[in-house]
């Protein structure tokens, strides 16, 4: 088409919307808006809720229609616990992981990839020197029967680069990425019923903070439940069955320990809680104080602990590193809640107090007593003194007091009557 057959096609068609379509714009344009009768927007406003109405009936249906098949086939997809954590929530230092790619396993040969380790700070000898230090520790699984099978006893420290985690920050969770793993067998005698549940810890000496000879532990796994059909093992972090309630099956609360005692077997019998005596002292509370209830907001809770909580006494506050790391102040009062006289008691009580506040005293006795003058004042209290290489202990039926140049640790024994699990 060329230029000039273009013009005269362009100039018909304004000359016919100037002479027809303004004459029916301007009729268009002075009428009165049509309004839609009463009636119309009553049927609108029930359709709305007709639908809304479906959508309410319907959207459980869709999550049970959808959900069965995925609790149906709960062991497809393997297992993963311990890689993260809800950013709102106060991670422990050291931690332990568990995947693997499954969930059915040979009896026989129940084999899992397990990862453990800890959130260091960036300066290792300082934190060996005044926080953690760990030259041995051991690997363990424990059932809820409370049988323990050792899996290794490793003589390294603990606190090292080969052990280190790293924490990923996202929106919501933290991602932890574990630098040690290794591929461990689960043993068959373990899984001793039907259904039950296995767990995987470590032990450690802190020689910071413990008798040399002592191994305390340092972190867990969550339960690993299982589920025994003939030589078929399936496992799930989910709990996804009722759990047994055989003799030494337990429940408990790794933030109080506080317990359903109505699964516990009460023919076994639980020592009873002595009368501890307060003596004189400066401390707000004594070993078997009962703070059932009591109201800690005052006081700065202390993360870690596995089985109870740690409070930093009333004006004691943690020194936070750059990593977001408590560390205690040179001096101060640390208290731990646990359940007592046993772990499976559901009131809660002081169970150990630390000591490196030398302004602190009971019965005549602070981090400024020469140590024969505190070995005098016990011995006559009906105390027995065991010496050992940089300190001494003493002992009288429940309680055990723990005695170094830099702390002094008070305790009254909890006892474990059905081998809880932390």
């Amino acid at each position: 088409m060329d230029d000039k057959r273009l013009d005269e096609i362009l100039n018909e068609y304004v000359n016919s919307t100037s002479a027809g379509q303004n004459t029916d714009l301007k009729k268009y344009r002075n009428k009165e808006p049509k309004v839609l009768p009463a009636r119309t927007n009553k049927n609108l406003a029930l359709s709305i809720c007709a639908v809304f109405l479906v959508i309410v009936i319907a959207t459980p249906i869709l999550i049970m229609l959808i959900a069965g098949p995925i609790v149906d086939n709960l062991f497809d997809n393997g297992i993963e616990s311990g890689f993260s954590i809800s950013n709102s929530d106060e991670s422990p230092m050291i931690t332990c992981a568990v995947k693997s790619e499954k969930n059915a396993f040979d009896i026989n040969d129940v084999t899992l990839t397990f990862y453990y380790g800890g959130d260091f700070p960036e300066n290792l000898e300082f934190h060996i020197e005044n926080g953690d230090h760990y030259p041995t520790f051991r690997t363990c699984f424990k059932n809820d029967d409370g049988d323990v099978y050792e899996i290794k006893h490793v003589q390294e420290e603990f606190v090292s680069e080969k052990y280190r985690i790293e924490t990923e920050k996202k929106l919501f969770v933290n991602i932890k990425k574990y630098n040690f793993s290794e591929v461990l067998t689960i043993p068959k005698d373990l899984f001793t019923k039907d259904t039950g549940y296995v767990a995987f810890f470590i032990e450690g000496q802190n020689t910071n903070e413990r008798l040399p000879e002592e191994f305390v532990r340092i972190a867990s796994t969550q339960r690993i439940y299982y589920k025994v059909e003939k030589d078929t093992v399936y496992l799930s972090t989910k709990k996804p069955w009722a759990e047994s309630t055989t003799k030494n099956s337990s429940v408990s609360d790794s933030k109080s320990s506080k317990s359903d005692t109505s699964k516990f077997d009460n023919s076994i019998e639980i020592p009873p809680a002595e009368v501890i005596v307060r003596p004189d002292t400066n401390l707000e509370f004594w070993l078997g104080d009962n703070v059932d209830g009591f109201d800690w907001s005052l006081h700065v809770e202390k993360y870690g602990h596995f089985g109870g909580s740690d409070y930093y006494g009333l004006g004691y506050e943690p020194i936070i590193s750059e990593g977001g790391h408590q560390n205690d102040p040179e001096h101060c009062v640390i208290y731990t809640v646990t359940s007592y006289p046993d772990y499976s008691s559901k009131e809660q009580h002081i169970s150990w107090i630390y000591i490196t506040d030398p302004s602190i005293y009971f019965n005549g006795i602070s981090l400024n007593t020469a140590p024969e003058e505190i070995k005098r004042i016990l011995i006559s209290d009906g105390f027995t003194i065991e010496e050992f290489n940089v300190g001494f202990t003493a002992e009288k039926g429940r309680l055990h007091y723990q005695f170094l140049e830099d702390y002094i640790r008070l305790r009254v024994e909890v006892t474990n009557v059905y081998n809880m699990l932390f």
